[in-house]
């Protein structure tokens, strides 16, 4: 797993800890597209195997990302 160059702000915690939701439905929605873009890419680059070998598992991985964001989110977390 990537390691973050900076700690994160507290007052960013803060920021997204007093409206949890907001950040649940942005964070889910940059997941979605995240597959998409992937998914599009090997639309269009279909010809380059291994690129397609690649972004096919990004594209499913970044999916599940975007289920388990909305199972919290429809939580009621």
């Amino acid at each position: 797993m990537p390691r973050l160059r900076l700690a994160t702000s507290p007052s960013w915690i803060e920021v997204v800890l007093h409206d949890f939701d907001s950040f649940l439905v942005d964070h889910a929605a940059c997941e979605r597209k995240a597959s998409a873009t992937a998914l599009k890419l090997v639309s269009h680059y279909s010809d380059r195997i291994l690129l397609v070998r690649e972004l096919i598992p990004f594209a499913q991985e970044e999916l599940d990302h975007y289920a388990q964001v909305m199972k919290i989110s429809s939580s009621g977390a």
